[in-house]
Formats: C-alpha cells, structure tokens, sequence
C-alpha cells in the first residue's frame, strides 16, 4: 500500500505534516503490516528529521512525503520528493563524532542519525527534484 502527501515546504506546517505522516503509518498500520509498533518512534525521528531538513535549507517551495508497506521484509520505506535546490546529503562525510562540540563543525549530525537508524537510504535527482528514500525494516 502507498500513500502520498504534497505539502507546502514552510516550518509552520511542519508539525502539522508530521502528525500525518505518523497517523498514515500508525501502529495499526504497522501491525497489520508484520511491522513492529516499536519501529513508530524510530520512523518519526526519521520524518522530523528529513523534513525539518528539506524545509530549512532546500529551498523547496512543496514537498512530498510517500509512505510504503513493503513485505519481504517487512517495511516502511519513505520516499520524500522536493523540488528544491539539487542537494545529496549522502555525498558528504559523516561529521566526526569523536570531537567535541566545540571542535566539531556545524551540521551532518541529523543525516546521520538517519542513515544509522535506517536499513538503506538513497538519493536521486530526477526532472529537476531531489528524492531522497529510507527504509526502515524490523530487523
């Protein structure tokens, strides 16, 4: 099953947007999916995290959340569409996590945490828009 939001890429809906996304995905959702309930909370870090992202420094003037139920093995995978400025977050180098605050540059930490969270993640450009997709699995 496939489900698509399109929303305006704007911080004042973004809490709004997430509440969605996780009401799209559920617990209910998962369960009837082999997916576990405990894999909610790790998809909503993944979604605040992306789409704060996508809504603070791609430019995008919309964007676009696809939430899929995979089955072998069981999985979300979350495909975020944007028409803002090309930009693949996999194509630089993970931040340094052995330096301090301090002596550590700004940004990356978010990406990150998503890639360590996720089961794959992957990037695109494609007719002028960036698709970025992260799969989450129970295992």
């Amino acid at each position: 099953m496939k489900r698509r939001l399109i929303i305006a890429a704007t911080m004042f809906v973004l809490y709004a947007v997430l509440m969605a996304v996780a009401w799209t995905i559920g617990t209910e959702k998962l369960s009837e999916n082999d997916c576990p309930p405990a894999l909610l909370p790790v998809l909503n870090v993944i979604l605040d995290e992306v789409c704060s992202n996508i809504v603070k420094h791609s430019g995008a003037s919309t964007f676009e959340v696809d939430v899929e139920f995979l089955s072998n093995p069981p999985s979300v995978k979350l495909t975020f569409v944007d028409d803002g400025a090309a930009y693949n977050p996999l194509s630089h180098e993970d931040p340094d996590t052995t330096l301090s605050a301090e002596e550590r540059p700004i940004g990356g930490l978010g990406i990150l945490m998503v890639k360590k969270m996720a089961t794959s993640v992957s990037y695109m450009r494609q007719h002028g828009r960036n698709f970025f997709t992260v799969v989450k699995s129970n295992a």
